[in-house]
């Protein structure tokens, strides 16, 4: 399973904010880390939303494991929503590519059984093949 952090470590590699060394900076990356559980929590809530699961509680730490069954349009979600004010062009790149990954999700998902309800009654009367 992957957790906030694993999720906000991949976002921290997508906005350019790992070290050389491979390290993430915390005195660099503290405001993105303080944000993320908010927004991990809006974006954990909208795909279980898409995959037509329960809910989940809210993130409240990075060591949360992630309940949702995607772990790939978290990173871009995480991106564009991080580095909106700074870097809108980015930002809005990353929200398209979160949106093109949901939207695989979506077509990926099992068509539903909907019974159809007849509005044309005739009344009783049931239409023949002749």
């Amino acid at each position: 399973m992957y957790t906030a952090q694993d999720i906000f470590n991949m976002t921290m590699d997508l906005v350019s904010k790992r070290n050389a060394n491979g390290t993430i900076d915390p005195g660099k990356t503290a405001t993105y880390k303080a944000r993320s559980l908010g927004l991990l929590s809006l974006w954990q809530s909208e795909m279980q939303t898409t995959l037509m699961q329960t809910i989940s509680d809210p993130i409240t730490d990075l060591s949360q494991e992630i309940t949702v069954n995607d772990k790939v349009s978290g990173p871009y979600f995480l991106a564009a929503n991080l580095i909106l004010i700074e870097d809108p062009d980015s930002a809005g790149f990353f929200e398209q590519k979160f949106e093109e990954l949901k939207q695989t999700i979506i077509r990926r998902q099992p068509a539903t059984e909907v019974a159809i309800t007849d509005t044309y009654s005739m009344g009783g009367y049931e239409y023949q093949n002749y």
